[in-house]
């Protein structure tokens, strides 16, 4: 038995992890599981979404969020099939960046939207996607925005009719009650300085009270 698994080729790694033998169930074998590039997670031997979910449960995640975003070179129409028949009650969008002069590859961006926050594992699992692709969105505006480049000059702008959606985008935009982070990094900042009264920042943020456990 090799007794550093890292230096085990890919193949051989994910045969050994999955077979579920208990001498390949050790902390060190999991552990070089969990480091091998998500391009590794395949094997004949075994499903590929079985593969991804044990990869996914070993990786490290942020705290559950309600908008997820994401981008995809290959395998589009099953993510987009599962999309549809595995989130039937969320919002969700998604464009084709292929006339980007820049891009190596043509691409789709992917944007998720959920009344109640879900973690990171669950929404991956059930795209079948290694979870380590999801990205937390902290503007809806924002990601919205990007989906056609709409403030970005350097690139091309697409139309809003290339975005396929179950829902308004532009509609959606203007129903962004959300902070932006780092303007409420810098106000906090510049009222714990006396830059900014504590007045004018409880006036600012007082109704989004769920802000307050970052400070507390």
């Amino acid at each position: 038995m090799v007794k550093n698994p890292s230096e085990l080729r890919p193949e051989t790694l994910v045969k050994r992890v999955m077979s579920g033998t208990k001498d390949y169930c050790s902390k060190e074998y999991l552990t070089a599981f969990s480091k091998l590039p998500s391009t590794e997670l395949h094997h004949s031997d075994y499903p590929r979404h079985e593969i991804i979910e044990l990869w996914n449960s070993l990786q490290k995640t942020p705290n559950k969020c309600r908008l997820f975003t994401f981008s995809l070179v290959d395998n589009n129409h099953c993510v987009q099939k599962r999309i549809k028949e595995r989130f039937p009650d969320s919002k969700w969008a998604w464009i084709c960046h292929d006339k980007d002069t820049s891009a190596e590859h043509k691409h789709y961006h992917y944007v998720l939207m959920f009344e109640t926050p879900r973690s990171f594992s669950s929404i991956a699992n059930s795209l079948e996607i290694p979870v380590t692709m999801l990205q937390k969105v902290y503007s809806k505006k924002g990601i919205l925005d990007y989906l056609t480049h709409e403030n970005d000059p350097n690139k091309h702008h697409y139309s809003l009719s290339e975005i396929e959606a179950n829902f308004d985008v532009e509609e959606e935009k203007k129903d962004n009650d959300e902070i932006d982070p780092w303007q409420e990094y810098c106000d906090y900042w510049a009222m714990k300085t006396g830059k900014m009264s504590k007045k004018a920042w409880f006036e600012k943020y007082g109704d989004q009270l769920k802000i307050l456990r970052h400070y507390t």
